[in-house]
C-alpha cells in the first residue's frame, strides 16, 4: 500500500514533544511531582496519571526514534516511576486519577481510577521490557504487585466484574466495567497478578456484556457510548491483532470495523452536519465548544437498548491517529486532508484537539496529553511497533495470555 505516511512522522515527533517539554511534564528534579506530565494544556496544575502511562511508552519511543538518548530517556523515567510509586495517592495499589503536578497531592476530589492505573501500569511495563537497568525493574515490580485487583471485583448479576472507581471521601466503590469499552486491558495485567486465580480471571474476561451490532456492512462488538477511543487504548499496548481469544474472536479486526463504521456514519450524514465528509470524520473524546464531551455515532446504547448517536459535528484528529494501525488508508488520507486544508488545526505539538464547523469554525486551542498520547501510539505501532514490541514481549504478559487462553491467530 503506498501511502504518503510524511504526515504520520510529522504528528509522532510533535506528540513526543509534548511529553518531552519541561511545559507539559515537571522536569525539578527536587520535586515531589517530578515526571508528572499534565492533562491538559490549559489546566496546568493538574497531572493526569494516564498522561504519565502514555508518557512512559513514548519515552521508549523517543529514543527508538532518535528523539532523545537512552541515558536521558532512563532518567526520566525512572523518576517518574518513582514519583507515581512513592508520592502519587493510592488505594489498594489504584491510582489517584488526577494530581497536583507539583506535590503529587489529590487534585480537588479526583476519584482512585482503575483504567487509568492500568494505562500507567501499561507504560510502565513498556519501559520495564525496554530498560535494562534494576531500579526500573525494582519499582515497575513493586507498583505492579502492589495492586489488589481481587478488591475491585464483584459480583454483578451473577457474574464477575471489576468495579469501575473509588471515591476516598465517601469511602465507596463507583460503577462497574460491565460492558465492551477501553478497558480489556485491565483484564490481561489482573490475570498475571498473584490476586487473581485462573478461573476469576477467565471469568472477568467473559462476563462482560458483548453488546452486537453494526452500521452498513460493518458488524462488531460495539461500546455503549461509541466513542472510538475505547476500540483503541488497549490495542495500543496489546497487539490484539496477532490473538484470539478462547471464542475464536479477534478484537483488532472489530476495532477495523468499529473504526471504518464510524466513518460511513459520518459520510452519511454530512448533509446534516458540515464538519463531516470522506476526509472529515472520527467521533471519539474529545474538547468541543461546550466543554469535553464522548462522542460516538450509531450502534451505540446500554444494556442492549439501542440509542441515537452522540454528537454535536465535532470531529477530533486523535481518533483517526489511534486507528492509523486499523484503517490506515482512510486515516492518513483524512489526516493529510487536515494538514493542507484546516492549518487553524496545527500548532507547536502537532494536531490540536478538535474542531468544528457547524456554525462559526470553532478551531481548539487545547492539547490533551491522552490525546496525544494515543497519537504517539497508534501512529508508531502502525510505522515501528515499538510499544507493542516491549509490551508483549514482558514476562508479565506472556503469563497472562496464557492463562486467558488466548492463541495465535492462524
Amino acid at each position: 500500500m503506498d501511502l504518503d505516511t510524511k504526515i504520520l512522522e510529522l504528528e509522532a515527533k510533535a506528540c513526543f514533544d509534548f511529553f518531552w517539554d519541561s511545559k507539559h511534564t515537571n522536569t525539578n528534579k527536587n520535586s515531589k511531582g517530578y515526571g508528572l506530565v499534565i492533562d491538559r494544556t490549559n489546566r496546568l496544575d493538574m497531572s493526569s496519571i494516564a498522561s504519565v502511562g502514555f508518557a512512559l511508552s513514548a519515552y521508549v519511543i523517543g529514543v527508538e526514534r532518535g528523539y532523545i538518548t537512552y541515558d536521558a530517556a532512563l532518567e526520566r523515567v525512572k523518576g517518574t516511576l518513582k514519583t507515581v510509586y512513592e508520592n502519587v495517592p493510592h488505594y489498594k495499589g489504584f491510582l489517584m486519577h488526577f494530581v497536583h503536578m507539583e506535590t503529587a497531592e489529590r487534585y480537588r476530589n479526583s476519584e482512585i481510577s482503575t483504567i487509568d492505573t492500568a494505562i500507567l501500569l501499561n507504560g510502565a511495563l513498556t519501559a520495564d521490557s525496554y530498560f535494562d537497568d534494576p531500579e526500573v525493574h525494582d519499582i515497575v515490580k513493586k507498583l505492579y504487585d502492589r495492586v489488589e485487583w481481587n478488591h475491585f471485583v464483584v459480583t454483578l448479576h451473577g457474574k464477575k466484574v471489576f468495579r469501575m472507581a473509588y471515591n476516598p471521601d465517601t469511602k465507596e466503590f463507583i460503577h462497574y466495567w460491565n460492558m465492551p469499552a477501553e478497558q480489556l486491558m485491565m483484564y490481561i495485567l489482573a490475570a498475571a497478578h498473584h490476586s487473581i486465580d485462573q478461573d476469576t480471571a477467565l471469568e472477568l474476561y467473559n462476563s462482560f456484556e458483548r453488546y452486537a451490532g453494526g452500521y452498513r456492512d460493518y458488524q462488531f462488538i460495539f461500546t455503549p457510548g461509541g466513542a472510538l477511543f475505547c476500540y483503541q487504548y488497549s490495542q495500543a499496548w496489546f497487539k490484539f491483532q496477532d490473538y484470539v481469544d478462547v471464542h475464536g474472536f479477534n478484537w483488532f479486526t472489530n476495532s477495523v470495523n468499529a473504526t471504518l463504521a464510524n466513518r460511513a456514519w459520518c459520510i452519511d450524514h454530512k448533509h446534516i452536519y458540515k464538519t463531516f465528509h470522506e476526509n472529515s470524520w472520527g467521533l471519539t473524546a474529545c474538547d468541543y465548544p461546550n466543554g469535553y464531551r464522548a462522542f460516538g455515532p450509531e450502534p451505540l446504547g446500554w444494556n442492549h437498548k439501542p440509542e441515537k448517536h452522540n454528537t454535536d459535528g465535532t470531529v477530533a484528529p486523535n481518533a483517526l491517529c489511534g486507528s492509523v494501525p486499523f484503517t490506515p488508508k482512510e486515516c492518513i488520507d483524512a489526516l493529510n486532508y487536515l494538514y493542507h486544508n484546516h492549518p487553524k488545526l496545527w500548532g507547536e505539538y502537532g494536531f490540536k484537539d478538535s474542531y468544528n464547523l457547524e456554525e462559526e469554525p470553532w478551531y481548539c486551542d487545547n492539547y490533551l496529553g491522552i490525546d496525544k498520547g494515543i497519537s504517539l501510539l497508534g501512529i508508531d505501532n502502525y510505522l515501528h511497533g515499538t510499544t507493542w514490541k516491549y509490551y508483549m514481549k514482558h514476562p508479565l504478559i506472556q503469563k497472562a495470555i496464557e492463562i486467558l487462553k488466548f492463541r495465535r491467530r492462524s
